[in-house]
């Protein structure tokens, strides 16, 4: 716990409030967007409801020690599962392997 503490206190990451405001923006602006490409007809209805975020989760952060190394290391992971961006980030991993 002490080592994901000391990762989190990182520059490269803020603490946010315990509400979900923040997560709740997020998720609309990405549906706005997301329908800004559907009424331009860049997608189409399938993909759009394929993309959009309804009752999504926050991500969850947690740690993997490297247990071959001295001293335990933690490898910091970030679950996206069930998440605002997560539709979208399998689509666009499909996309380019394809």
């Amino acid at each position: 716990m002490k080592k994901a503490e000391e990762i989190l206190k990182g520059e490269q990451f803020q603490a946010l409030d315990n509400n979900n405001k923040f997560h709740q923006k997020r998720e609309e602006e990405l549906n706005n967007y997301i329908f800004s490409l559907f009424k331009e007809g860049i997608i189409d209805k399938k993909l759009r409801r394929q993309l959009q975020s309804t009752c999504s989760s926050i991500s969850v952060f947690y740690g993997l020690p490297k247990v071959h190394k001295n001293g335990y290391p933690l490898r910091p992971i970030i679950s996206t599962i069930g998440s605002y961006q997560y539709q979208l980030s399998k689509y666009l991993a499909k996309a380019i392997r394809n």
